[in-house]
């Protein structure tokens, strides 16, 4: 049954005839050991009738009247044919015939007009030239011989084309607008008639002589839909890409064209272009679905195919899909679903939606889309494909409902299946293509139900009247085993030995198909150069040697395509190996060329004759004839002759460079094309694993974005898994395909060592070698990292052992001092050397490499190798050279590198020339050097903003940017770096240095930097950050604090600024804990007696007037906003808590306490809804109430105490309320106004406090000392 429901492609009627056909004669003509021997041969009783048996005699009569009857039909179709033919012909010749004369007329035409302006007289209406005006005679002699008529025609088209074309560029774009419009019309009146063949040379001569004619775009359409129906996809193709390029294409054309593409893409099976070329205008073909609905259906088909070529098992139980597999099904679904339901094709698109389903085993799914398919009505004029497509809808929703009740255990649910199953099967009529299918289901039906003559009816029945159905041999196959089930063994043995038959005839079909597939282009090619050459109608004098030329063009099918395809795998393995027999085929068919070519002069030679009799018989239709023949066998020569220039072209291409004729040499040769192969194999299986890793790491970004509990998140971890066993079966592949390559590079290199093809072979297998240490080593600590997670005792760590490839580089250099790999393997070995610990030879073959080498692309990379070598030499003891030679010696390899501005190293060998001119300058401090470093690291910095600038052009021009970078960031490095210089240049660490950054400016010399370079260069603000930074590295806290200060005074604005003050903010603080710790880590007399804690506050009180809630509130950042309102937030409440500490520690009382009312109540002004505004008003309305401020004390008391969140203070604050009340109640009645009655300034006094009243309160939780 699955085998049933998977076969969704549509029969074609003829083909399944002729199938039949072939069958039955292959059945009928079988020879008799083809008859299996086990089977005993049935006896045949004449005197006794027998069912569905005729005898003998009786079928021979039968077969002779059928012969006679067949060769009787043959006959007629031949003349049908022939009359078909010359009907052709005569049309072609007339169509011909009106374009010459239409030509003639328009040309005529434009130059009458011409001569009449210039002369200024009306010039009479008859021909300016004549062309086709033949005497009486001729044209008496035309009528009766066709062939001087063809002759004469070939001319005169030959002679109108040539006078247009030399008169085009002489006439105005008017007239040759005219020409071209009458010319565009003619092939449009052929292409509309389906005369292709003349159309399609009108339109080519069109395109070719008004490449800018106003329907160039049309003109190129038709001739790409006429390439198309003919099967010619390639010319077709690129006709179709060049109008959609083409600027002057409108958009209706340019939409069909793309429309015309894909389903040049769709019938070639190329999925993936086929569905680009759908995509790009998607949105085009939806907004006209009426017209285009076709290739919405394509589409969502290219899909369901794509993903069908990509599923390996095609039994009748699927295997699970893989996720990959499954985002293309649905993908199909989704297309096929935009086709609309009052589209004709709606009935295939909604058949592709249950297809998909069925693959992915959702039958129940696929129940509605069938339905929909079954209850379409299509517009009358619909193709009658769709009509059947309703059947087949209906015979497949029958096979769900069967399947459905095979895999159900429920037996209602089994009933009711079948019966739908056979309701669905009842609706199919006999005409139906799903007949066949259906009556095959409903035997399945009967056997399972156990009636099995039932089912035997039903089979008979559909070989009797569906003998060639492509279901014929499963029927076979169950008639037999019906009859089995039985105990009719005779009538099974019949059956079975008709299977045998043909299951042969079968395999010989599909064997003639494979043999003749390939050259059925060549055969379309020969008749449709032969139509443009005009080939004479009778061929049958010279039917032997086009046969002879169909042998000769198979073989050189055969051989050119041998060579398209050893050339594509690699082209020096190709002349090697195929040489001799190359030369040997293309030499054997220069000779039967040649001979058949010989039998065309004879052939020739004896028309001559003949015409020459004929003539002196003055019989002038065999002169005719003669002569037609003549042509015919004058085109053949032509071609003969076209094949013998290409064939001896390849002949001498061969020839050029003979090879020895050594044996032993020959196969030496013939194994280094193997070994090139192969290597070309094993860098496409390395690129595969890359692109593999590539794939990976995308999709590992993707996951990163989605939660856990995302449910296609385990869709995609599954995805992932299925990548890793693909890599790990290619990596698999490739272990092995590196072994058996090395294996034979050295059967090669040891039995032909002076070879000329040992110098790439050599090469490349170092190169593999190297390859082999790396999968070895990871294969190795692998097995080392598993042991130590077990707990195993694992060994000796591994180690990488590179000498197999370094000593083949080194045999390379010694064996090849003049190869142009030279460079490669000096380099190669700088590497490996380095990596195997061997420095000093690794910048050996590096300096050899410069030295020898001067013009290689290697250069820049290995003098920053070099550079590297003498950088590190002084710290790994490598050398007994001083630290300042070394340093000279790498500076002037990094220096050779920045001549090469386009290397990629470029910017690495700015950041080590810094480095380097740093490392010379820390031990002495000397001021040029440090300068020379921050000039290497600015100019680092200036090259990234180059790239940048480049990378953004190249993008908006289209186009891919060159690497210019080394692949990583350095500017945050250099940034770093220019940083230390300015620290380190003023400090070495010595005693007493360490307030040598004021002393020397360090901060200002910073700023008078950025201002020269330019505070709007993006690594300005890093710049002064870093300052800042290296300086909190060595514990110089006010040297960092001071560096902020600098930033905030360059980017006052900067969104970040608010978290730069708080740095500031926390580095007094850990001055202040600092100096309690020790006195001498602040030095007061430097800050004229002033302590750490008065420069905290300061900050405190700066952060909140310069960042607080107004500048927070400007910013567009609302992170940054939220940041700066934080901030600014804490700060103002530790300020106040800071005030009112020390209002009560001692000095003035009275102005601290105002102070820090000030500082409450602003906080209560900005902040009203953060934590501490409760304990904010609390300690507030105590400090109105020592000012005498009643009324205000009054309402936050009382505001307090009704809180809804806070009870802390609530029964205080409520008993406050009540004592103010009193107070104010106390003063009413003495009428006197309080002196008091608001807040006092900080110069004011204060009155004595009432000891009712509590202390300020700091929230407990605060220090009264932040």
């Amino acid at each position: 049954m699955k085998t049933l429901m998977r076969n969704w492609t549509y029969i074609i009627v003829s083909a399944a005839l002729v199938l039949g056909v072939f069958l039955e004669q292959s059945y009928a003509q079988a020879p008799e050991e083809d008859v299996p021997q086990d089977i005993t041969p049935i006896e045949i009783d004449d005197s006794q009738p027998r069912d569905g048996l005729t005898s003998i005699g009786t079928l021979a009569e039968d077969i002779d009247k059928l012969n006679k009857e067949e060769d009787r039909l043959s006959k007629l179709l031949l003349s049908f044919q022939d009359l078909a033919k010359e009907r052709r012909q005569l049309e072609s010749r007339i169509a011909r015939e009106a374009l010459v004369n239409m030509r003639m007329s328009v040309l005529n035409q434009i130059l009458q007009k011409r001569i009449t302006r210039r002369s200024g007289k009306v010039v009479k209406a008859s021909r300016m030239f004549e062309i086709y005006e033949d005497s009486q005679d001729e044209r008496e002699v035309q009528a009766t011989n066709p062939a001087r008529r063809k002759t004469h025609l070939a001319e005169v088209e030959h002679t109108v084309k040539a006078y247009r074309d030399s008169l085009i560029d002489h006439l105005s774009l008017d007239e040759v607008d005219i020409i071209a419009e009458k010319d565009f019309l003619v092939a449009l009146d052929w292409y509309l008639k389906v005369q292709y063949e003349l159309a399609e040379l009108l339109l080519k001569d069109y395109l070719q002589t008004f490449p800018y004619g106003e329907d160039y775009p049309q003109a190129a359409l038709m001739l790409g839909d006429i390439l198309k129906l003919q099967s010619r996809y390639t010319e077709a193709a690129t006709i179709f890409q060049d109008l959609i390029a083409y600027e002057e294409t409108d958009d209706e054309i340019r939409l069909l064209s793309h429309a015309m593409l894909q389903d040049i893409y769709y019938r070639l099976g190329r999925w993936d272009e086929s569905l680009n070329t759908y995509h790009a205008v998607a949105d085009q073909f939806l907004l006209h679905q009426k017209d285009y609905d076709g290739a919405v259906y394509l589409a969502g088909d290219c899909y369901l195919q794509k993903a069908l070529s990509t599923i390996s098992d095609r039994t009748d139980k699927p295997r699970p899909l893989n996720p990959g597999q499954i985002a293309i099904l649905d993908s199909a679904v989704t297309i096929f679903g935009q086709v609309s339901g009052d589209s004709p094709i709606y009935i295939l698109a909604q058949q592709g939606i249950a297809r998909v389903y069925i693959e992915q085993d959702r039958l129940e799914d696929a129940i509605e889309p069938l339905v929909n398919a079954e209850t379409s009505r299509p517009p009358l004029w619909a193709d009658g494909v769709i009509y059947e497509s309703i059947w087949t809808a209906i015979g497949h929703l029958g096979h769900i409902y069967y399947e459905l009740a095979q895999r159900t255990e429920d037996p209602e649910e089994i009933s009711r299946y079948r019966n739908l199953a056979l309701e669905q099967y009842g609706k199919v009529p006999q005409q139906a293509i799903v007949y066949d299918e259906v009556v095959l289901a409903l035997a399945w039906f009967e056997i399972d139900q156990d009636n099995s003559e039932i089912a035997i009816r039903l089979l008979e029945t559909l070989l009797d009247i569906r003998s060639t159905s492509p279901f014929a041999y499963e029927a076979w196959n169950l008639l037999g085993e019906g009859y089995t089930k039985i105990r009719d063994y005779d009538k099974a043995a019949e059956v079975f030995s008709h299977l045998a038959v043909t299951e042969r005839a079968v395999s010989l079909i599909n064997r003639v198909i494979d043999e003749t597939r390939d050259l059925d282009q060549i055969r379309r090619e020969l008749q449709r150069r032969a139509s443009e050459v005009q080939s004479s109608e009778d061929l049958a004098k010279i039917d032997r040697v086009l046969s002879q030329l169909n042998i000769a063009a198979e073989k050189k099918s055969q051989i050119l395509d041998l060579q398209r395809r050893v050339s594509e795998a690699d082209p020096l393995a190709m002349q090697l190996i195929n040489y001799g027999q190359l030369k040997v085929a293309f030499t054997n068919l220069a000779g039967l060329i040649s001979a058949e070519r010989a039998a065309l002069n004879v052939v020739t030679n004896d028309l001559n004759t003949l015409e020459r009799q004929t003539l002196a018989s003055k019989h002038p239709e065999i002169v005719w004839e003669v002569r037609q023949e003549s042509v015919a066998a004058l085109q053949t020569s032509l071609l003969a002759e076209a094949y013998k220039e290409d064939v001896e072209r390849r002949l001498a291409i061969l020839n050029a460079n003979p090879p020895p004729s050594d044996y032993v040499f020959w196969l030496n040769e013939a194994k280094y094309g193997k070994v090139k192969v192969d290597f070309t194999r094993y860098q496409s299986y390395k690129g595969d694993i890359l692109a593999q890793y590539t794939e990976m790491g995308n999709i590992a970004r993707d996951l990163q974005s989605l939660s856990d509990n995302e449910p296609i998140r385990a869709e995609i971890e599954a995805l992932v898994g299925d990548l890793q066993v693909q890599i790990g079966e290619i990596e698999a592949d490739l272990g092995s395909v590196r072994r058996d390559l090395i294996s034979d590079m050295q059967e090669v290199l040891q039995n032909n060592p002076d070879g000329p093809t040992v110098e790439p072979v050599l090469f490349q297998m170092a190169y593999v070698q190297y390859d082999q240490v790396e999968g070895d080593y990871l294969a190795a600590n692998e097995v080392y990292a598993n042991k130590l997670d077990r707990g195993e005792d694992p060994g000796e760590a591994p180690l990488a052992d590179y000498n197999a490839p370094i000593r083949t580089y080194n045999r390379f250099v010694r064996q090849y001092p003049n190869s142009e790999l030279r460079d490669q393997a000096y380099f190669q070995l700088g590497h490996l050397m380095s990596d195997q610990g061997d420095l000093v030879g690794s910048n050996q073959m590096f300096e050899s490499l410069v030295q020898r080498h001067p013009d290689s692309p290697l250069i820049p990379d290995a003098y920053l190798r070099i550079g590297d070598f003498y950088f590190d030499a002084l710290y790994l003891g490598l050398t007994e050279l001083g630290g300042e030679e070394l340093m000279g010696r790498a500076i002037a390899a990094y220096d050779r590198v920045l001549d090469y501005p386009d290397n990629k190293n470029y910017q690495n060998a700015l950041y080590k020339l810094g480095w380097s001119f740093y490392n010379i300058a820390a031990p002495e401090i000397r001021e040029e050097e440090y300068d020379h470093s921050i000039r290497y690291f600015t100019y680092l910095l200036e090259d990234s903003l180059r790239i940048a600038l480049y990378e953004q052009a190249a993008q908006e021009a289209g186009i891919t940017p060159k690497q210019l970078d080394p692949g990583f960031d350095l500017t945050s490095e250099a940034i770093k770096y220019i940083a230390i210089d300015f620290r380190d240049r003023v400090y070495t660490g010595r005693e007493g240095e360490e307030r040598n950054w004021a002393v020397r400016d360090v901060q200002g010399a910073m700023v008078r930097y950025v201002q020269k370079i330019g505070i709007d260069k993006p690594y300005a603000r890093p710049l002064m950050l870093a300052m800042a930074d290296v300086y909190k590295e060595t514990g110089q806290k006010e040297a960092e604090v001071v560096s902020l200060d600098s930033l905030l005074a360059l980017f006052p604005n900067n969104p970040q600024s608010p978290r730069v003050l708080q740095r500031m903010i926390d580095g007094y603080e850990d001055l202040q804990n600092m100096t309690l710790a020790d006195p001498t880590a602040w030095a007061m007399n430097e800050h004229n007696g002033v302590g750490p804690d008065i420069f905290l506050n300061r900050a405190r009180e700066r952060m909140f007037k310069q960042f607080g809630p107004d500048w927070a509130r400007a910013l567009e950042d609302t992170t940054a906003s939220r940041e700066a309102l934080d901030l600014s937030e804490k700060a103002l409440w530790r300020l106040a808590n800071w005030v009112a500490s020390q209002a009560e520690q001692g000095g003035d009382p009275a102005s601290g306490r105002a102070q820090a009312a000030d500082y409450y109540k602003a906080y209560l002004d900005n902040f009203l809804e953060r934590e501490h505004a409760y304990t904010a008003r609390w300690n507030y309305a105590q400090y109105m109430f020592q000012f005498e401020n009643y009324v205000e004390a009054f309402g936050d008391f009382l505001k307090i105490s009704q809180h809804p969140d806070h009870d802390k203070y609530r029964e205080q604050a409520a008993l406050n309320a009540i004592l103010v009340a009193e107070k104010m109640y106390e003063l009413e009645q003495q009428s006197v106004v309080p002196p008091g009655s608001s807040v006092p300034s900080s110069s004011e006094g204060a009155s004595e406090i009432d000891n009712n009243i509590p202390p300020a309160d700091n929230d407990e939780n605060e220090s009264n000392n932040p």
